[in-house]
This record gives C-alpha cells, sequence and structure tokens, in this order.
C-alpha cells in the first residue's frame, strides 16, 4: 500500500515504546496501519476494518498482523486511537509528507468552476426580410 511507504510512520513510534510497566501493549505501528488501511479502503466503523482484518488475510499482513488470532479488540483499537489522537500523530504525519514531497515543488493548478449561472434570458428576435 503506497499509502503505509510515504507515510513513514516508523519514524513516530519512539513516543509509543512499551516502558516496561504491565503488559505489553499491541504494536502501535500495526494499529496505526490498521488505521490507515480504514481510511483508504473506507470502512466505515472500527468493527468493520476488525472483521476485514480477520476475513483477509492479504490486507492483514499489509497492516502488520501475522494471523487473525493477534487482530486487537475494539477496546485497544480504540485506546490507540486516544493516545493517537493526543499526540496529534496524524498532523505530524501529514506535515512530513508534504515537507518531503510536496513543498520543494511549485504547485501549479488551475481549478475552473463550470457550474452554470442563471440569468433572466429573452431571446433576441431578429426580424429577417424576405428578398425576392
Amino acid at each position: 500500500m503506497l499509502t503505509l511507504a510515504m507515510s513513514e510512520f516508523e519514524h513516530f513510534m519512539g513516543e509509543f515504546a512499551w516502558l516496561g510497566f504491565a503488559r505489553p501493549p499491541a504494536e502501535r505501528l500495526w494499529l496505526i496501519h490498521a488505521f490507515a488501511a480504514k481510511a483508504v479502503y473506507q470502512f466505515p466503523t472500527t468493527s468493520a476494518l476488525i472483521l476485514a482484518l480477520r476475513a483477509q488475510p492479504t490486507l492483514r499482513r499489509l497492516c502488520g498482523f501475522a494471523h487473525a488470532g493477534v487482530v486487537p479488540s475494539e477496546a485497544t483499537f480504540s485506546r490507540a486511537f486516544e493516545q493517537f489522537a493526543k499526540s496529534e500523530l496524524a498532523q505530524r504525519v501529514h506535515e512530513r509528507i508534504v515537507l518531503a514531497r510536496v513543498k520543494p515543488k511549485l504547485v501549479g493548478r488551475i481549478s475552473r468552476d463550470a457550474t452554470a449561472i442563471e440569468a433572466p434570458e429573452k431571446p433576441v428576435f431578429r426580424a429577417y426580410s424576405i428578398i425576392t
């Protein structure tokens, strides 16, 4: 998936590292990949994403999960999403992509609106003369 390659989420994983207390959390990089897949493939809910991850081996492997048994629960996804939201991960990833890939280039695009403009129109009456 090109989105995962361009985003380079690995650069942001340091702040989500396990500190050695309690049980190790689910691999955050895999969860980030799953949330990216949710956006790309337009899954309406996290539940739909989890079902797809458990049913589709290719999608599951793209995200980093080895088999269906290691796909986390919806609660784990929710806790991870909260962490990502608090740290503004999406904004920082977006900023990195823009600075790395777009900033050096001049983006020249012209956007034209072809929406019809309503205006009162009267037909032009032309008097034709018949020449015989």
